[in-house]
């Protein structure tokens, strides 16, 4: 009975950094004027992203991840194994493929790899108070004069440099 109780409150404190990511999303996108795409609102069939953003006709998916159990040992595991679970989302023609798996901060001591360069696509492992930084770089894009004139591929190259940004200034942060 012990166990069903762990069990439990680990999904209790899973779907709070679920719902907690949801909410810092949203209220970063009220913020910003930024467009967050409800999850029946996302055009594909299958499962929907827990969160997504849409900038320059683009969808950005941000997918909250939690290791379903307290050994964060199987942490690195966990989260290799929902990088390549993105894959559904990413083979999508307007949806950006550099894609965000947002975590608790209190497991990134066990995780190796924050950036995962899958082929077609890149997921970066970022925490939730690197959100607003990301999130305000993408838009920030958006707003430059030859931002229309990149083309996708020049367009990614930049966010790949954003990505790579938020993860250095969270080690300098640590």
């Amino acid at each position: 009975n012990d166990e069903k109780l762990k069990f439990e409150k680990l999904k209790e404190t899973w779907s709070k950094h679920e719902k907690d990511v949801e909410n810092h999303i949203r209220l970063i996108c009220k913020n910003n004027v930024i467009s967050y795409v409800e999850q029946n609102d996302f055009p594909y069939a299958g499962k929907k992203p827990d969160n997504t953003i849409e900038i320059l006709e683009q969808f950005i998916i941000f997918d909250a991840k939690s290791p379903a159990n307290e050994d964060l040992n199987n942490s690195p595991k966990y989260i290799k194994l929902q990088t390549e679970n993105l894959k559904k989302y990413a083979k999508h023609e307007n949806v950006k493929n550099d894609l965000y798996l947002v975590i608790p901060s209190n497991t990134t001591h066990v995780i190796k790899e924050f950036i995962y360069n899958i082929g077609d696509y890149n997921v970066y492992v970022i925490t939730k108070d690197s959100l607003e930084p990301i999130i305000l770089s993408l838009k920030k894009i958006e707003e430059y004069e030859f931002a229309d004139k990149l083309s996708p591929e020049e367009r990614d190259n930049v966010c790949r440099i954003i990505g790579k940004f938020a993860h250095t200034t969270k080690r300098k942060i640590q």
